[in-house]
C-alpha cells in the first residue's frame, strides 16, 4: 500500500522548488509578491479542508437531495441554488461561495 500518493509527491517537490527558488532569487519583488500571495493562497488550502470534509460527510449529497424534494420543476431547483449562493454570499464571501457551492451544483446536476 502506498502511504505517499505519487500526486502529492508531485505537489511537494513543486512547493520545495518553489521554496528554494524565493530563498535563492531573495529579491525584494520576489518578497513582495510572496507576502501578497501567501494569504490568498491560505484561504485557498483552508477551504480546500473545508470543502473536502464536508464532501466526505455528504453535506452537499444532502443539500442537493433537499432541494430536489422541496421543488417540482428544474427552474425551481436552478433558482433554489442561486438563493443559497445568494445567501452564502452575503455571510461569508463570493469565493467562498463559489468554492462552496460549485461541488453542490455538481450534485444537483
Amino acid at each position: 500500500m502506498d502511504t505517499f500518493p505519487k500526486s502529492r509527491m508531485g505537489l511537494l517537490l513543486v512547493l520545495a522548488a518553489s521554496i528554494l527558488y524565493l530563498a535563492a532569487a531573495a529579491s525584494e519583488e520576489v518578497k513582495t509578491t510572496a507576502l501578497r500571495l501567501a494569504p490568498v493562497l491560505l484561504f485557498v488550502a483552508g477551504m480546500s479542508v473545508t470543502v473536502n470534509l464536508a464532501a466526505r460527510t455528504g453535506a452537499f449529497e444532502a443539500i442537493a437531495r433537499a432541494l430536489e424534494e422541496r421543488v417540482k420543476s428544474e427552474w425551481a431547483l436552478w433558482l433554489g441554488i442561486v438563493g443559497l449562493a445568494i445567501v452564502s454570499t452575503a455571510f461569508l464571501s463570493l469565493d467562498t461561495t463559489a468554492i462552496m457551492v460549485t461541488p453542490m451544483d455538481f450534485a444537483v446536476a
